[in-house]
């Protein structure tokens, strides 16, 4: 009888703690619950790049500049005029335009004030005569 109470004594210490086990296990209908966070969680809705192209994506290093859709070249023009270049001048074999004193070159944004609006213009090239202007994909050159 003894034996018998040692053999029932030491189930019921590797048993017992899987005893409540079966009141823990939860139900089929919460753990999809939780597989759906998990995986919403792990695979987010990324939307696709053509999608992300359509909606307009802003510039990522310039973004204070706004859509300018009405006559581009006409604004462009006239900040172009507005623009007084001191001249260009070459170092280390980039050639830059000097405006107000300052070394501005081809790949810079300046910020132009027309008419109670800032607009973002990209410098795209400098000759020794002309310098060219964007705004958003329209291009002006002007000459010095």
């Amino acid at each position: 009888m003894k034996k018998f109470f040692n053999i029932c004594c030491v189930c019921g210490l590797f048993l017992g703690p899987f005893a409540g086990a079966v009141a823990q296990v939860a139900s089929p209908e919460s753990r999809e619950e939780f597989l759906a966070s998990a995986r919403s969680l792990v695979e987010p809705e990324v939307p696709s790049l053509e999608t992300l192209i359509e909606g307009g994506v802003a510039h990522p290093f310039h973004p204070r500049m706004e859509e300018v859709t009405e006559d581009v070249v006409g604004r462009l023009a006239d900040i172009a005029q507005r623009l007084s270049p001191d001249g260009t001048i070459t170092m280390r074999g980039r050639r830059f335009l000097l405006l107000e004193g300052r070394p501005v070159g081809a790949g810079e944004y300046l910020v132009v004030e027309y008419e109670g609006r800032a607009y973002e213009v990209l410098v795209v090239e400098i000759t020794a005569s002309s310098f060219t202007l964007r705004l958003n994909d329209e291009e002006l050159e002007r000459n010095l």
